[in-house]
């Protein structure tokens, strides 16, 4: 288990390795804060403000992991 509040850290320095680890990690730290508080349309407690968003933004963390343990992504550009 890795606390919520070192995630972006261990993310940043495992760029070189993994240059999309970055952005993965912000999207996964984005979607638990969402799963913590919930939709917010006011953008205070949460920046997803509905649900459909917050499936839109989970389903390209899928698909960009689902991607990444096949190989597909390295050296390739993310689209």
């Amino acid at each position: 288990m890795v606390p919520t509040a070192i995630m972006a850290e261990i993310a940043e320095r495992l760029k070189e390795r993994e240059p999309d680890v970055v952005e993965l990690t912000a999207l996964a730290l984005l979607i638990h804060e969402y799963q913590y508080n919930g939709p917010d349309p006011s953008g205070v407690l949460s920046k997803i403000s509905s649900d459909d968003v917050a499936r839109g933004l989970i389903e390209r963390l899928i698909t960009q992991l689902e991607k990444k343990l096949a190989g597909e992504s390295r050296g390739a550009p993310q689209t």
